[in-house]
């Protein structure tokens, strides 16, 4: 185990050239936008250098031209969430806002984080996982009963999120996730 103490900043002119990167191409592209809104105006309210990307390829350009000394990584979903951006940047020798590469891939698969906590002794609700085109969605009504909740496995925000009431629901949500 690593024990890294970050330095404390208080100049914003201490932060260095900030890309905001925000948008991508995920599921979760709306909620990422308008967080960026947010996050920008205070960015600017406080002093600090930055520029917006709309996802991490431009980021990338931008880092590689000497650019860009720290992001802040406002991606949601895979591509920004799920430990690959922060992987990249991890090469780069960028730093990156939120956790690293291992805890965001754990993180944004959900089955995995629920075995991990329930190896950890950490409480969770009961589930049960199954894919596409999997009749198993069934047993699960039966082991659980009504009301349950379907949930993608590596999405966040509560997109793909259903409340099933009855039986007729189930497929939808299920094709929904």
């Amino acid at each position: 185990m690593s024990i890294f103490q970050a330095p404390v900043i208080t100049s914003p002119a201490d932060f260095g050239r900030v890309g905001l990167v925000i948008g991508g191409d995920s599921a979760e592209r709306e909620v990422s936008l308008n967080g960026g809104k947010a996050v920008g105006a205070a960015l600017g309210r406080n002093g600090i250098d930055y520029r917006v990307f709309d996802g991490p390829l431009a980021l990338f350009e931008a880092i590689r031209l000497g650019e860009i000394d720290r992001v802040f990584n406002l991606l949601h979903g895979p591509g920004g969430e799920d430990g690959s951006l922060q992987g990249a940047l991890q090469l780069m020798g960028v730093p990156v806002t939120g956790s690293g590469l291992a805890s965001s891939a754990l993180t944004m698969d959900k089955v995995r984080s629920k075995w991990v906590w329930a190896q950890n002794g950490i409480s969770t609700p009961p589930f049960d996982h199954f894919g596409p085109g999997d009749e198993d969605h069934v047993r699960a009504m039966e082991k659980f009963g009504l009301p349950l909740f379907v949930k993608p496995t590596g999405l966040g925000s509560s997109i793909g999120i259903s409340r099933v009431a009855s039986e007729q629901e189930l497929a939808p949500a299920v094709d929904l996730a």
